[in-house]
């Protein structure tokens, strides 16, 4: 071929063959049809698991993903050579265990292919060839044993175990405690050759055993309330998968059913251009006090991957989250200094507070706002208590219910007699809302009341013991509430009016749903404000006389933020602002990333504005992907956020 490239095996060469010069099968033209999800091209083998290998997924049995880059279907042949007795020669035909076996692959997309009866022993190399099924230009092999040329396909070779032929003896390591989770060489614990072509975040180490006392290259966590990550490579032609593991039920490994969180997921690398990328999976929060891996690799793991073996490339990072990354949490706002509501007091927090809670939503923040700042809407009646609880998730979920009542008005919840209601259950279907009745229970006048509901999961949010106002929890809300008026200090209001480039529906308004948050900067203060339809807001109950940042933001949009402004009137009407489109993947710039994932979806429904990595593609949120959200985004390229919003 004119093209000196070709596709080549990798298994080590002397035995094997591999090599141009030991006639190794080579693929010419090797970019339409092979294993896993793309072909790499040299001039020779790599050696050793050194050119990307991604389609085995099982070695026993034996299952490879093969893909098909045409636009209509192809017919693939499927050969298979297996050295069983480890000599380093396939024998024809004895080894060669799969011969020519057809399968069809839909255009432009993959398949699966399981040798029902081939089982790859421990230390041996397997080749797998596929090839087209055309009669003239590639007929089927005959008496294979790994040597040849062919025209279109891919070789893979891949080795059960941990191949001696690499020279390094250093490698990068995760560091969750061993034996207890498999992470040192003795444990097989996931391990990578080369952490320098794909890794996690912005650098890696390499170590000739599990450190087991962190890993100044663990970085690749950004976010667990949601999970967001970061990725890295060293050139374009690397793709790569990644991995989560969760030890949900806290038992020591991660073995059992729900706890290959992700596996086999494809790193998206914005058009394939990028060297970088950040992505984020909405609908995941990661739980406190438990061990989660994260490794991303060049090639698929087994569906029940428990966090070893050996990789060419890539990288481990193990995490233990004692707090989580996310500094926002939900709290209570009673007055702190009587009562536990701020973070220094150990006020009762809640982490991943989205999905269960009292009234319609949850906010979170750094810290309580106090004083009924944070929207607390889950009151129905104080006589007899009455609340309203929500879940907004896909599943029926039984919440714990649990209510303290300051009676005698001393400033403290006492467990033992002010514990009211204590981890009552309550069955929530699926995006549901429902009424909880305490019976027997009325706040008096004059009392505050603090209200905790959690998911009753056994393990991450177990039922609360002794409880009195403190404390840290997974999932959920507190709100708490004064029956009676309660006052600090002459409040003051703002008012103004919010509008969004590019949306002129009241109902599109609705559902990007703006807010206005003023945070005082001479006290704790802070109120969030929800923009009505017709683009007002009012804020109200903030301290007279205080300094305060205001800044107005809206998914997808630049914010804008008065930087300082003292509120000395009754009433201060800050000056309209609109809020200009174009942060689609989340971070502080409109760049080419943002328009290249608004137009890559241009003609397309969308669902909840966003595409399938969670980025915000429906910049005016009328359900389709169209010259409107193209036009705004570009109109802004290389704005940054926040914007600069003038004082009235």
């Amino acid at each position: 071929q004119l093209n000196p490239n070709k596709d080549f095996g990798d298994a080590p060469d002397g035995p094997y063959p591999s090599l141009l010069t030991s006639d190794g099968i080579r693929h010419y033209a090797p970019r339409w049809l092979g294993l896993g999800s793309s072909v790499t091209a040299d001039s020779d083998s790599r050696q050793v698991d050194a050119d990307g290998d991604d389609g085995l997924i099982s070695f026993d049995p034996l299952i490879v993903q093969l893909f098909n880059d045409a636009s209509s279907a192809q017919v693939a042949y499927v050969n298979v050579l297996v050295d069983v007795d480890q000599n380093g020669v396939w024998e024809s035909p004895s080894e060669w265990l799969v011969q020519n076996a057809t399968t069809t692959v839909p255009g432009t997309g993959t398949t699966m292919f399981v040798a029902d009866e081939v089982t790859v022993p421990l230390g041996s190399w397997v080749r797998i060839t596929v090839t087209p099924a055309i009669p003239f230009e590639s007929p089927p092999l005959v008496d294979y044993d790994g040597h040849g040329q062919v025209n279109g396909g891919e070789t893979e070779d891949w080795f059960n175990g941990s191949s001696t032929s690499s020279t390094s003896t250093l490698f990068d390591f995760g560091d969750a405690p061993d034996p207890t989770y498999p992470s040192k060489l003795a444990s097989d614990g996931a391990r990578h050759v080369d952490p320098s072509a794909l890794w996690l975040g912005a650098t890696s180490t390499t170590e000739s055993d599990s450190i087991q006392s962190g890993d100044a290259g663990d970085d690749g966590l950004l976010g667990s309330l949601p999970l967001k990550l970061s990725f890295s490579r060293s050139n374009t032609s690397t793709s790569g998968f990644y991995h989560v593991l969760i030890d949900r039920n806290d038992d020591g490994d991660w073995d059992d059913p729900g706890e290959q969180e992700l596996l086999n997921r494809t790193i998206s690398w914005f058009l394939n251009q990028g060297l970088g990328s950040n992505m984020t999976w909405p609908s995941i929060d990661l739980p406190l006090n438990r061990w989660i891996r994260i490794t991303i690799t060049d090639q698929m793991v087994p569906s029940n991957w428990n966090g070893t073996g050996e990789f060419s490339v890539g990288e481990t990072e193990d995490y233990y989250l004692e707090e989580q990354l996310n500094p926002n949490k939900d709290f209570g706002d009673a007055p702190d200094g009587p009562y536990p509501s701020r973070l220094t007091s150990n006020g009762i927090r809640h982490y991943a507070p989205r999905r269960v809670g009292l009234g319609s939503g949850v906010t979170v923040d750094p810290d309580s706002r106090q004083i009924d700042a944070d929207t607390d809407d889950g009151l129905i009646s104080f006589d007899p208590l009455t609340v309203q609880l929500f879940n907004d998730g896909l599943d029926s979920r039984v919440l714990r219910v649990n209510v303290l009542v300051d009676v005698d008005q001393n400033g403290a919840w006492d467990s033992a007699t002010e514990w009211l209601v204590q981890n009552a259950t309550s069955t929530l279907p699926a995006s549901s809302t429902s009424t909880f009745v305490a019976t027997g229970v009325t706040v008096p006048e004059g009392s505050w009341v603090r209200i905790t509901v959690t998911p009753a999961h056994p393990i991450e949010s177990p039922p609360l013991v002794d409880y009195d106002g403190h404390g840290q929890v997974n999932g959920g809300e507190t709100e708490d509430w004064f029956n009676g008026t309660y006052s600090t200090s002459t409040p003051t209001t703002i008012t103004g009016n919010v509008s969004l480039q590019s949306v002129s529906s009241s109902t599109s308004f609705a559902i990007i749903g703006p807010i206005v948050v003023a945070e005082s900067l001479d006290s704790s203060a802070s109120s969030t404000a929800s923009v009505n339809s017709d683009g007002t807001y009012s804020i109200g109950g903030l301290p007279i006389g205080e300094s305060f940042r205001i800044t107005a933001s809206a998914a997808g949009f630049m914010s804008a933020e008065i930087s300082s402004i003292t509120l000395s009137e009754s009433s201060t009407s800050l000056a309209s602002v609109e809020l200009r489109a174009g942060l689609v993947n989340g971070d502080s710039i409109v760049s080419i990333l943002d328009i290249s994932a608004v137009a890559a979806l241009f003609g397309q429904d969308v669902s909840d504005r966003i595409d399938g990595l969670g980025r915000i593609v429906d910049l005016n949120a009328d359900g389709i992907v169209d010259i409107v959200d193209i036009s705004a985004v570009a109109s802004n390229f290389g704005s940054t956020s926040p914007q600069v919003w003038l004082n009235p």
